[in-house]
């Protein structure tokens, strides 16, 4: 799975040029909000728009193709949403306040807060355009643990320790900016030992080739992952040479 080209100074432009939108219209659009919720907090208007972004949409494992294919799928999650919560008759203000579909439902059909809302979602696509586009292992390969008997080693996509046992932290995976199961990959998160607190680090490429040469080939049963092991050798050795 490839890390997603970034060019930044695009992406910081795009962000800058749809802050300055959303500036201009920021003082209409809190009026209207201020209308609906009774509340005049700019944290709390954006937070109605973006704290259930991950309830709306799946946004640990989609890839969104660009931020129309975003909004589409946040405007359908909230939908969804909605529908749950007219069948538990929930959508209607409280003496405490309106909820956050509530809010949402009357922003799409006030022309200021439905501008501003599309404008802060296009804004949030590209300030985590990184996360948004980028292909996403499927859940069974967050985890690939290998060997045999007591010699087990685990290659996890973003580990944690995590109640005295490794876990993967899933909230960290879109983020990460190397290529999944490559030796950059095993260079920036480490071997997993079970029974060890610490992730086995190496310091340069060179280290993990000699570990997998003489620990991981040969506890192998594989014949053909010891011809791997022998033909990354090689590789390295006419890098080394032809530099």
């Amino acid at each position: 799975m490839n890390v997603v080209n970034i060019d930044k100074k695009y992406l910081d432009n795009k962000e800058q040029s749809i802050t300055a939108r959303l500036k201009a219209i920021q003082d209409k659009a809190l009026i209207r909000f201020e209308e609906i919720t009774g509340k005049n907090s700019i944290h709390s208007f954006h937070a109605m728009m973006g704290a259930n972004n991950n309830i709306y949409v799946d946004s640990m494992n989609s890839v969104f193709l660009d931020p129309n294919d975003f909004i589409t799928r946040w405007l359908l999650g909230l939908t969804v949403q909605v529908k749950k919560r007219v069948e538990a008759d929930t959508l209607k203000p409280k003496s405490y306040g309106v909820n956050r579909e509530f809010f949402l439902m009357h922003a799409l059909q006030d022309s200021v807060l439905r501008e501003y809302l599309f404008l802060f979602l296009t804004r949030n696509f590209y300030r985590n355009f990184k996360e948004r586009v980028r292909s996403k292992p499927n859940e069974s390969l967050w985890s690939i643990w290998f060997g045999s008997g007591n010699l087990v080693w685990g290659l996890l996509i973003s580990p944690e320790m995590r109640n005295d046992d490794w876990a993967v932290d899933r909230f960290e995976i879109r983020r990460l900016d190397f290529n999944f199961w490559t030796i950059r990959h095993v260079m920036k998160t480490g071997l997993i030992d079970p029974e060890s607190n610490e992730p086995v680090k190496f310091k340069k490429p060179d280290d993990f080739i000699q570990f997998y040469r003489s620990v991981l080939k040969r506890v192998s049963n594989s014949q053909y992952e010891k011809a791997i092991a022998d033909s990354i050798h090689r590789l390295s050795e006419e890098i080394r040479y032809s530099i």
